[in-house]
């Protein structure tokens, strides 16, 4: 989906900048190529990413899944020579699972040193009418064991975007559940509540750890039902270990750590500017996705209903071949839902690009050319051009067209 965290990517080089510091420091004999593997997907479908593994000095590598069911690697063991390196890729199929959040980690093991990949999968229902974007403020990113962690979650109503609020299925009861889980799939809390959401909603959540919690990445995750509809949003956190007073016998000591000292403050810098300049550009993004999501939902709807009309007038006339026009409705509908998914793919590739004039471009021209071609693209090939005029008339009558 896919899917809408503003803060995600500065959360990404964060974690990147944390793991170059760390593999500059403890110089391990292999670096992986990723730090976090995280896909969002439609119910029924499937995506594949790759890694990559790179060896200083060669070895024997095994990796292994754990307990994430539906996720295949291209291989779990294999050997490098010194300075080799191997691209595995990571299949994850929702085909027979239920929408929600999939949290995992694959471990990476050459003799005695082991590094964990977290594995995120996001999977959402084919029809989403209620969504959620959950962000955790850049203070709260990282915090120490003890304290507490903040979730800021909004909760949009898809179906809102027309102008009339027939379109609408607000205000409306909605259940939303939140879970913080490890990397390992061990969840540390649970809940879920009942929230009315009138076109949008936003709730703020507190999470307070123990000071005996283990140090690691985590995530916290929204999943917001509606009916059969299903939303999900997830984004992680780090709890480190807790500082103690500094002293007179404290750890660090300026002339002995002077170099690190100021390769932090540098990357503090770099970091500070990093945010300052995609903030922003982030933003849009998210906002381009959202209108996009909400632009298939209201189409389908108007796809649906126009459909139906048409298998109505037949049935009245009670047409010869009325019992073939269920199919031929079916097939209309999905390929509709075709048209969404790749729409949403071509989105997902100018999002990585950072093209956000693209984006806006590409959703005023799908605009543009929606409702004008529903009457060729989705006429049933029995009902005469006459009735399919009277149809349209109506319906156009009603959604002011």
């Amino acid at each position: 989906m896919k899917k809408r965290d503003d803060k995600k990517l500065i959360l990404l080089l964060l974690i990147v900048f944390a793991s170059l510091m760390h593999t500059a420091l403890a110089s391990p004999g292999f670096e992986v190529g990723s730090v976090l593997l995280k896909s969002s997907l439609t119910e029924g479908e499937s995506v594949t990413k790759s890694f990559a593994i790179a060896s200083g000095e060669g070895g024997e590598f095994s990796l292994d899944i754990g307990a994430l069911s539906r996720v295949k690697l291209s291989e779990e063991s294999f050997t490098l020579q010194k300075g080799e390196s191997k691209t595995i890729d990571v299949t994850f199929d929702s085909e027979k699972i239920k929408p929600g959040i999939y949290i995992g980690s694959i471990a990476i093991t050459e003799k005695k040193e082991v590094e964990y990949l977290p594995l995120i999968y996001e999977v959402e229902s084919k029809d989403v009418f209620f969504d959620a974007n959950l962000d955790i403020p850049p203070a709260y990113t990282e915090v120490q064991q003890g304290s507490k962690v903040i979730a800021q979650i909004k909760i949009f109503d898809l179906t809102s975007g027309g102008e009339t609020a027939e379109k609408s299925l607000s205000p409306v009861s909605i259940d939303v559940e939140y879970t913080v889980a490890g990397l390992f799939g061990n969840v540390l809390s649970s809940e879920s509540e009942k929230i009315v959401v009138n076109k949008q909603a936003q709730i703020t959540k507190t999470i307070n750890f123990p000071e005996d919690i283990e140090e690691g990445t985590y995530v916290i995750s929204a999943v917001v039902k509606y009916k059969e509809s299903v939303g999900v949003s997830s984004q992680t956190f780090a709890i480190v270990k807790k500082e103690e007073n500094a002293g007179s016998s404290s750890l660090f000591n300026f002339s002995d750590y002077g170099v690190l000292i100021g390769i932090l403050i540098a990357g503090g810098v770099i970091i500070l500017g990093i945010i300052l300049l995609f903030v922003y550009i982030i933003h849009e993004r998210s906002k381009f996705v959202l209108e996009l999501r909400r632009y298939n939902t209201e189409e389908l709807k108007h796809v649906k209903e126009i459909l139906g009309e048409q298998e109505k007038m037949l049935r009245n006339r009670e047409h010869p071949k009325i019992r073939y026009i269920k199919k031929d409705i079916n097939k209309k509908v999905e390929k509709l839902r075709k048209v969404h998914q790749k729409r949403i793919e071509e989105f997902k590739d100018l999002d990585k690009k950072g093209n956000i004039k693209e984006m806006k471009e590409k959703l005023e021209e799908w605009k543009r050319k929606g409702y004008n071609t529903l009457p060729l693209e989705y006429k049933i090939k029995e009902l005469s051009t006459e009735e399919m005029e009277s149809i349209m008339k109506k319906w156009k009558k009603k959604y002011k067209f």
